[in-house]
């Protein structure tokens, strides 16, 4: 039977890297791999807005970034809080172009219908 241990508290001095790891700043890496939408506390922890105000602001129509209603919440474009930081963001792959193939399959499937 596998032995299990309990998590070590910190130490008096001693940060708890854990949480720290959800409430400090966002790194880049971070950044570039939130989703197309956020909620409230992640938008307001990229501005470094506590999650209390970022409610609050929210609710009163003055958070920095637009906010969208989504049935008991808030969603905030992420792409929106990325560009108040100046930060661009990433432009979406393109389309690999037609090839023989491709067109082939599309003409076919085209004259069936």
């Amino acid at each position: 039977m596998p032995e299990t241990t309990t998590p070590r508290r910190p130490q008096s001095g001693e940060r708890d890297e854990s949480a720290r790891s959800c409430t400090g700043p966002l790194t880049f890496g971070q950044l570039h791999d939130l989703p197309v939408s956020i909620d409230i506390p992640t938008a307001g922890r990229m501005l470094r807005i506590g999650r209390t105000r970022a409610y609050a602001m929210a609710r009163a129509g003055t958070f920095p970034a637009r906010v969208i209603p989504v049935g008991a919440g808030y969603v905030v474009p992420t792409a929106e809080v990325l560009r108040l930081l100046g930060i661009d963001t990433p432009r979406p792959a393109p389309h690999p172009p037609a090839t023989p193939l491709t067109l082939r399959i599309v003409e076919s499937c085209n004259e069936s219908s």
